[in-house]
């Protein structure tokens, strides 16, 4: 995304995360090479004017060193890309557990029911990872229209109590 995308995004409401400079496995990395895709990456959105405290572990890989250099480089919390939904408050701020990805082949109701089934349940904290909204882009992409139209319930959920936060505000306790 360029720095205006970005930036738009911010104004909007959103939290911007780190990611790491090259989204590479951060298991795969050792030292002061995980120290700087996860330091360097956050350091470059600081100088952009955001507030960065959430991190997206690249394909959800973690171990223990990363955790410890995601901690080391002023992140508040990190999350992977299974294992939800996760509890509140969080058991580990570093290893949010989110729902499976939503992908090509995921339908609105799907969505749906992952909340539902997790407010029947006695509530929890249902992440979703994103990773591309477009029409057919790739596998891990979402199409536009089924995107809004979950926002849209997601909208009117929130009169119901539903409660839509950043990753950072509910890590956080905000």
């Amino acid at each position: 995304m360029t720095e205006d995308q970005l930036r738009n995004l911010y104004n909007d409401g959103n939290e911007i995360g780190g990611h790491t400079l090259n989204h590479i496995n951060l298991t795969d990395v050792r030292g002061a090479d995980l120290r700087h895709e996860v330091c360097q990456d956050r350091s470059n959105l600081v100088g952009y004017g955001f507030e960065v405290t959430s991190l997206a572990y690249p394909f959800g890989h973690y171990d223990d060193e990363a955790k410890q250099a995601v901690m080391d480089c002023g992140y508040d919390n990190a999350r992977g890309v299974s294992d939800g939904p996760e509890t509140i408050p969080p058991s580990d701020t570093y290893g949010l557990r989110a729902m499976p990805y939503i992908v090509r082949d995921t339908r609105f109701p799907k969505m749906v029911r992952y909340i539902t089934e997790v407010e029947n349940s006695g509530g929890g904290w249902v992440i979703f990872v994103f990773h591309h909204v477009c029409d057919g882009c790739d596998q891990y992409s979402i199409k536009p229209e089924v995107f809004s139209r979950f926002a849209q319930w997601l909208g009117t959920q929130q009169s119901n109590g539903l409660v839509v936060k950043k990753v950072g505000e509910m890590a956080s306790g905000k």
